[in-house]
């Protein structure tokens, strides 16, 4: 009776032994899978960081190339004479709206609009409760 207690002992303390193990080893599997996703997102992170920055950069160059552009075109289109008439009349008459340029100069709203857009852009003209005046 002695022996069959023993036996059922040591078969209890296998059992609870390679429970432990099987335990300890899940839980060393599962911390090596936590460490791999932690390291994928941290590499995720650090990849879709760099990706947002080059974006901005990218935007910052395509918003500076564009702005050259139409700087460009509007000079182009209506050329800077069109600045000089502006500049003329609000000598000529102290706060000026953009309807009068307009009629005064024979050119639509836009052109008149970037137009003074321009000039106040130089630093030519100042916009005060919508009139334009010179500094």
């Amino acid at each position: 009776m002695a022996s069959l207690l023993s036996k059922w002992l040591e078969e209890r303390k296998k059992r609870a032994s390679e429970r432990r193990e099987l335990h300890i080893r899940g839980q060393q599997e599962k911390r090596a899978r936590v460490s791999e996703v932690r390291s994928r997102q941290r590499e995720t992170k650090e990849f879709l960081s760099q990706k947002h920055q080059e974006r901005r950069q990218m935007r910052a160059q395509l918003q500076s190339e564009l702005h050259q552009y139409r700087r460009n075109l509007r000079r182009s289109v209506w050329g800077t004479n069109a600045e000089a008439q502006v500049i003329d009349i609000i000598q000529n008459k102290s706060g000026v709206r953009i309807t009068e340029i307009q009629e005064t100069l024979g050119i639509t709203r836009v052109q008149a609009v970037d137009t003074v857009n321009s000039l106040k852009e130089k630093g030519l003209v100042v916009d005060r409760d919508r009139q334009f005046f010179l500094p």
